[in-house]
C-alpha cells in the first residue's frame, strides 16, 4: 500500500521547501484518491520515501513540504467526481 500512496503523491503533488501540509489531512485526500483506508503512518512513510521535506513537532503526525495548490487541485477533482 505504501508504494501506491507514494506513486500517487509523486504523480499529483509537487514538493516544496517549506513543510506546511499536515500528514493527517493529506491522509484523507489520499484515501479519496485511492478509494480505501490509509493509515497516517502509511502516508508518512510514503511521503518520506518520495522525498518530501518533513517537519516533526511531536505527536502522531508530521508536516510535509507539499504544494498546497496541488493538494487542493487533487481534493477538488475527487470531490467533483
Amino acid at each position: 500500500m505504501v508504494w501506491r500512496i507514494q506513486d500517487r503523491l509523486v504523480i499529483n503533488v509537487a514538493a516544496i521547501k517549506t513543510p506546511a501540509t499536515g500528514s493527517y489531512g493529506m491522509k484523507h485526500v489520499v484515501e479519496d484518491v485511492l478509494g480505501e483506508y490509509v493509515a497516517n503512518g502509511e502516508l508518512i512513510a510514503a511521503a518520506l520515501m518520495a522525498g518530501y521535506p518533513m517537519r516533526y513537532d511531536g505527536g502522531p503526525s508530521a508536516t510535509f513540504g507539499m504544494s498546497r495548490r496541488d493538494v487542493e487541485t487533487v481534493s477538488k477533482t475527487r470531490a467533483a467526481a
